[in-house]
């Protein structure tokens, strides 16, 4: 399988308390996103809860890849149509049983992904996160019928060369790309204390991922919970100071393996400053031509980070 995509994320030191606010969709749009999601395949359900005490007998038949989930949140349906915001379907469970639901979400994408492209995805509301996990449509062909490990290979081609990220569109939702483990990585993982769910990811295509929900009574004792205590009772340091907005710095910009438009900045004397990225289309493309660079960045105080702003003189 393709390890090459390693996983982008646009987390920055300022995580927000409240939960992500949604945008629904037009009655219209939803429509239509949910018409596309339905013509990539007969079975919409990506995932089914695995049975704690028959673990290894699904597991056993065939080839599983294994995801873990720090949240607690349902994956659904990023889709992309042309001339459209991209939309994020998902099935909500309600009292009343399961309904459909429709986001619009603010992201850069190349004019290609408006052919009609479905990718799985999962966004926590809490955790102000949104990955990027499969590929169910390629400019208007179904992938259902394609191994995981070639569907995989759409995706690291979306994250190369059609998705520019942008912390601000996506007001304050980080970004990343899902980092599937072999089976050995799995049984050889120690430490499981962050994670609330892990999933298996079958490379047999038409195939539902299988998720296993952790032993509260664990998480209890050594999860977050257990570390949020342990770090409330020990003494905390200062914080380090911000930066003065507008403030520019000249620093060394480093690309990030796989993330377009993303660079980890450096001082002069090498010790790192923070990671950073690049709104302006034209600086974008020089500086995906040149690599490593030396850069003027400033401090942009409403989504917490760096922004890249011209090449140094």
């Amino acid at each position: 399988m393709e390890q090459g995509l390693s996983e982008g994320s646009l987390r920055n030191s300022h995580r927000e308390t409240h939960a992500v606010r949604r945008k629904p969709a037009p009655a219209k749009l939803q429509q239509s996103a949910c018409a596309l999601v339905e013509s990539c395949s007969q079975d919409l359900v990506i995932r089914q809860r695995l049975d704690p005490d028959r673990v290894e007998v699904p597991i056993k038949k065939g080839e599983f890849f294994v995801l873990g989930n720090e949240g607690r949140a349902d994956p659904g349906f990023l889709v992309f149509m042309k001339g459209e915001p991209a939309v994020f379907v998902q099935n909500r469970r309600t009292a009343h049983g399961n309904r459909q639901t429709a986001s619009t979400m603010r992201l850069r994408v190349s004019a290609a992904m408006g052919e009609g492209t479905v990718l799985v995805a999962t966004m926590d509301d809490v955790l102000h996160s949104l990955r990027l996990e499969d590929v169910w449509m390629w400019r208007n062909t179904p992938m259902t019928g394609q191994p995981y490990s070639e569907r995989r290979r759409f995706l690291k081609e979306f994250v190369e060369k059609h998705w520019i990220p942008d912390a601000r569109l996506l007001g304050g939702i980080y970004t990343s790309v899902a980092q599937p483990m072999s089976m050995e990585a799995f049984a050889s993982k120690q430490d499981w204390s962050q994670f609330h769910s892990v999933e298996f990811v079958p490379e047999q295509a038409g195939r539902r991922r299988l998720i296993l929900f952790l032993e509260v009574q664990q998480r209890a004792a050594t999860g977050p919970a257990a570390e949020k205590k342990e770090r409330d009772v020990a003494p905390r340091p200062a914080p380090a100071p911000r930066p003065a907005p507008d403030a520019l710095r000249l620093v060394r910009a480093v690309p990030v393996d796989k993330m377009p438009d993303i660079y980890d900045l450096f001082h002069s004397d090498n010790t790192p400053l923070g990671r950073a990225s690049v709104q302006q289309f034209a600086l974008s493309m020089k500086m995906r031509e040149m690599g490593e660079s030396w850069v003027n960045a400033r401090w942009v105080a409403e989504f917490g980070g760096y922004e890249i702003v011209s090449l140094k003189e």
